[in-house]
């Protein structure tokens, strides 16, 4: 009958033991699930910046561009400006799908050919622009 008591304490001992233990690991866990949930924010934060500073510098840049370097079709500025007919400029990639579909020109509505000669004085004007912005 002692034997069994003793037994009892013995097994209530071990159980509390891996009690403490569990309790520790799981803290430990805990600690480590905390530590890596708090690095993973930093980093995100971190980003957002970054995506916030970008976006910032963009809007800057978006509300200094000069309309003359902007495509009426696709509102970005030209990378390979083309002028028509009627002395229009578009970005020579918009306009030539625009003719696919529909032969009248974006602006006046007039009938056109698909026939544009690259703008290089816009072209030269939107490499300076661009270089300035770069500085």
């Amino acid at each position: 009958m002692a034997a069994r008591g003793a037994l009892k304490k013995l097994l209530a001992h071990a159980r509390a033991a891996q009690s403490r233990e569990s309790t520790a690991g799981r803290n430990a866990r805990t600690r480590w699930n905390l530590e890596l949930q708090r690095t993973v924010l930093e980093q995100v934060l971190r980003e957002n910046r970054t995506l916030a500073e970008r976006l910032q510098l963009q809007q800057e840049q978006a509300t200094s561009v000069p309309d003359e370097f902007l495509c009426p079709i696709t509102c970005g500025v030209m990378e390979d400006p083309v002028v028509d007919e009627d002395g229009q400029t578009y970005e020579r990639e918009a306009i030539d799908t625009w003719v696919t579909r529909s032969w009248t020109s974006p602006m006046t509505r007039q009938q056109m050919t698909n026939r544009f000669i690259p703008n290089r004085n816009i072209k030269n004007l939107i490499e300076r622009w661009q270089l300035q912005l770069a500085e």
